[in-house]
């Protein structure tokens, strides 16, 4: 039973770790936007990128059972909630 809990536990940590490679490749990109010579291939190279790590890891992390993509998936967009309520925070000032 505490194997079973724990097994979901570090699917959720680890859907939240795509999300967070995911979501923080997608900040990250955007960021280098005005930097880059070429920012329509450098969005698009970025997005292929992303895609590819992040659907491997999910059909990995899956193993052939839906719930586990399910829990996966839910720290998948756990990891997107908490990325965006990070980024409404305004800095504070010192």
């Amino acid at each position: 039973m505490i194997e079973q809990v724990l097994s979901w536990v570090g699917l959720f940590v680890a859907g939240a770790g795509l999300g967070a490679f995911f979501y923080g490749g997608l900040w990250w990109t955007v960021k280098k936007l005005p930097q880059v010579r070429h920012p329509a291939v450098w969005m698009l190279a970025s997005f292929a990128a992303r895609t590819v790590v992040t659907v491997t890891g999910l059909f990995w992390l899956m193993a052939e059972d839906w719930r586990r993509l399910l829990v996966a998936v839910a720290g998948f967009v756990t990891a997107r909630v908490i990325g965006m309520a990070m980024a409404k925070k305004k800095p504070e000032e010192g």
